[in-house]
């Protein structure tokens, strides 16, 4: 986290960006990444609450709430500069409820993740960026299954999804 903080304080030719992801804004949840960018690298970290929606659930009789904070590195390409990869990093908490049932169950975990996508540039310092995500996980229960008032809901080793960020830089 040091290192992080002296990379992200240092360097006058850098900007700073701040993102949020507008989906999960509208789900109700809250979203928000800072970072830095440096040359053709860019250095996030970010925090994200949401309730994850139903087509993205294993059982849909599930409530799954996640607090997730993550830290990810992008390259951005030379020629076009638009678009970029990377990898990113993440920790999560995910409470697992049903709506039926007083009980819930909480699982902790971590995930690493691929990253591709592309950054069009509104105005002169807002911008949209699409981007896929592959992710695997591993957590802190095993067997991976969480089971509440008869139901099971088996945790996933890997997901596929897209999304779209907001965000300014400065």
């Amino acid at each position: 986290m040091t290192f992080l903080l002296l990379i992200l304080t240092t360097n006058a030719s850098a900007f700073y960006l701040v993102e949020t992801n507008p989906f999960i804004l509208i789900g109700g949840g809250e979203s928000i990444t800072i970072g830095k960018e440096l040359g053709n690298f860019r250095l996030k970290i970010g925090a994200i609450q949401s309730e994850l929606p139903d087509f993205l659930l294993e059982n849909d009789d599930f409530t799954v709430d996640r607090v997730s904070y993550s830290f990810s590195i992008d390259y951005f390409g030379k020629s076009p500069e638009w678009y970029f990869f990377g990898i990113g990093f993440s920790t999560f908490t995910d409470d697992f409820s049903i709506e039926s049932s007083p009980n819930e169950t909480e699982i902790t975990g971590t995930s690493m993740s691929l990253r591709l996508g592309f950054r069009y540039t509104l105005f002169s310092s807002f911008y949209i960026q699409p981007r896929m995500t592959y992710s695997t996980y591993q957590y802190s229960e095993d067997p991976k299954i969480v089971q509440i008032s008869n139901q099971d809901y088996e945790l996933p080793d890997m997901s596929f999804s897209s999304t779209i960020q907001l965000g300014v830089f400065f």
